[in-house]
C-alpha cells in the first residue's frame, strides 16, 4: 500500500483505513501465535519431565505448533498486505498536502524459523540439552513477538490520530 500521489483527505482516509484493517488482521494473527508460544513452551516443560515418549510426543507436538505459527503469519493477509509472512515491503502513506509527510509500516518476517528462530527438531528431544536450546530459541521468540506487537500497536495508534485529525471533506 504506498500511496505516492497527494490525496484529497476523504482519499487519505480510505486509505489510513485500509491501513489499519492491515494492522488489525496483523494483531489477531500475533495474538495466534503468543498463544502458540505458550503451547510450546508447555510442551517443552513436558519434555523435560517425561521419559522417551513424552519427548518424542512433545517433539511431534513442537513441529505441529511451529507450522501452526507459519500457517497463521501466511493467512495474516489484508487488501493484498501481509506484514509479518516474510514481504520485503509495508505500506508506506505519503499524506502530501496534509502537512504530515509520510507514514511508513515495515514488514517483520514472524514466521517460525526465519523469523522467530525456532529450530527445527530432528532428535525427538532425545536429551536435555535439545530441549534447552529450544527453550533459549523460544525465550527469543517471545521477546521477538513481543517487541513487534508494541511496533504494530504503535503504529495503529499513529494511524488512528492522523486519521481522526483529517477533516471529513474538503
Amino acid at each position: 500500500m504506498s500511496v505516492q500521489r497527494t490525496r484529497r483527505a476523504p482519499e487519505l482516509r480510505q486509505v489510513i483505513l485500509e491501513a489499519l484493517m492491515v494492522l488489525e488482521a496483523t494483531l489477531s494473527a500475533l495474538d495466534l501465535i503468543r498463544e502458540r508460544l505458550a503451547e510450546i513452551e508447555e510442551t517443552l516443560v513436558n519434555a523435560t519431565e517425561g521419559g522417551e515418549g513424552a519427548r518424542a510426543f512433545a517433539a511431534a507436538r513442537y513441529r505441529e505448533l511451529r507450522e501452526a505459527i507459519d500457517e497463521t503469519a501466511a493467512l495474516a493477509e489484508r487488501g493484498g498486505f501481509n506484514l509479518i509472512a516474510g514481504a520485503r515491503s509495508g505500506i508506506e502513506i505519503t499524506l502530501g498536502k496534509c502537512g504530515q509527510g509520510a507514514i511508513a509500516i515495515g514488514p517483520v518476517d514472524l514466521r517460525a524459523a526465519e523469523g522467530l528462530g525456532l529450530p527445527p527438531i530432528e532428535d525427538e528431544f532425545a536429551d536435555t540439552m535439545s530441549i534447552d536450546r529450544a527453550r533459549d530459541a523460544l525465550a527469543a521468540a517471545q521477546t521477538r513477538l513481543a517487541r513487534a506487537s508494541q511496533v504494530f500497536i504503535a503504529d495503529a495508534a499513529m494511524l488512528s490520530k492522523v486519521f481522526q485529525d483529517l477533516p471529513r471533506e474538503v
